[in-house]
Parts: structure tokens; sequence; C-alpha cells
């Protein structure tokens, strides 16, 4: 939750959140989205959108974050 704005974390669901571990590195899910695909921040502040078919890390910019907690 310390990575997190303030705005952010008013959105977030805390029983959401559990780290899981891709390609060596921890992610925390933040949000589940759609078939098993979900947002996660790593440690370094940074955003992913991660799908799984086909299994992709992919960078999100930040500014979408609240509008896709929001959704």
């Amino acid at each position: 939750m310390k990575l997190l704005t303030g705005e952010e974390r008013k959105n977030i669901n805390i029983g959401d959140i559990y780290i899981t571990r891709l390609d060596g590195k921890d992610y925390y899910h933040l949000k589940e989205l759609e078939d098993g695909d979900f947002i996660a921040i790593d440690t370094s502040n940074h955003i992913f959108e991660i799908t799984h078919d086909p299994f992709e890390i992919k960078n999100l910019d930040r500014q979408l974050l609240i509008d896709i907690l929001k959704s």
C-alpha cells in the first residue's frame, strides 16, 4: 500500500492484493481484469498489465491506474 498514492489507495480493495511471482520477479496483484488478466505493481513502483493468453507483462501508464481501479 505504501507504493500507492492516496487516490489509488482509496480505490483499491485490500482483499485483492497478493504477491505473485512471474519470471523470477514478484508482482503485487492490484485488480483482476477479465479472463485471468490483471493489473499489478512491482517493488520499483511500476504498474503492469499482465495477460495470460498470450502471456505478456506490459508496462502500463500510471495515469490509467485510477480509471482502471474505479471500473
